[in-house]
């Protein structure tokens, strides 16, 4: 997830303006149960924006929300939402448009970034980490918070969940989304939390106990005693003690 507001979010959304103006809401091909998606968010973004009384958001379906680092960024100035078709069906749909909305209900504008010049670009293309000022990071890790918080708020008033529902859904999505950077900042959009983070400080402002999110890879076992008789290949009996490093266990 991706506030969408940085330059280059504004340079983006003036460019499309004229192309989007009257279109369709598909910018790229979608399957059947994405073009459904890409409707029923529309449903749930119109109901909550005119219950919240801000302006009403437009959903768009796009190939890469966030500069490729996000499933789904918030524009303020047009009122557009942008989701990647895969956050148009299963968890990330509920999880990704809800925050995205939790944005937009809350009236989030952009921060002043405070790039280090020279050096954005390469963090970009090498999947790095971003160094903006300390700052412009605090008031962004408190708007994903809030947007979180928001977003389970709109997933219980228009999308049906209970409020364990609602957070176990954003649980799976922060537990994946650690797992597949196996815990390391790398590829995050700008300026936002740790996944990890994120979780905890979600349940923590529902006063729930967090479940746990990272997870710690299991060691290689340590063989000391033959587990069978083997008199084919090692030649050890069951329970006989082994080397520390036999032979046939190296494979030298």
């Amino acid at each position: 997830m991706e506030q969408g507001r940085t330059w280059r979010a504004w340079a983006a959304a003036w460019a499309l303006t004229g192309i989007l103006t009257g279109c369709s809401a598909a910018l790229v091909p979608l399957t059947t149960d994405e073009a459904a998606g890409l409707k029923d968010a529309q449903r749930i973004a119109d109901e909550a924006t005119r219950a919240y009384g801000v302006p009403r958001v437009r959903v768009y379906a796009t190939g890469s929300p966030g500069l490729g680092r996000a499933a789904g960024t918030y524009s303020y100035r047009t009122d557009w939402i942008f989701l990647s078709p895969r956050s148009l069906t299963g968890n990330a749909f509920f999880v990704v448009l809800s925050h995205e909305l939790g944005h937009a209900t809350l009236s989030h504008r952009p921060v002043e970034l405070g790039l280090v010049p020279g050096q954005t670009l390469q963090d970009l293309l090498a999947g790095r980490e971003i160094k903006i000022s300390p700052k412009a990071r605090a008031a962004i890790t408190e708007m994903e918070h809030a947007a979180n918080h928001r977003g389970i708020e709109i997933l219980i008033r228009f999308a049906r969940h209970t409020e364990r529902e609602a957070l176990d859904r954003y649980s799976a999505y922060f537990i994946q989304a650690n797992q597949s950077r196996e815990g390391k900042n790398v590829m995050m959009p700008v300026g936002h939390p740790m996944a990890c983070d994120q979780l905890r400080t979600l349940w923590t402002s529902l006063k729930r106990d967090a479940p746990a999110c990272e997870t710690v890879k299991d060691e290689k076992p340590v063989i000391t005693e033959c587990p069978y008789d083997d008199w084919m290949s090692t030649g050890c009996k069951a329970g006989q003690p082994l080397d520390p490093a036999p032979a046939w266990d190296t494979g030298v």
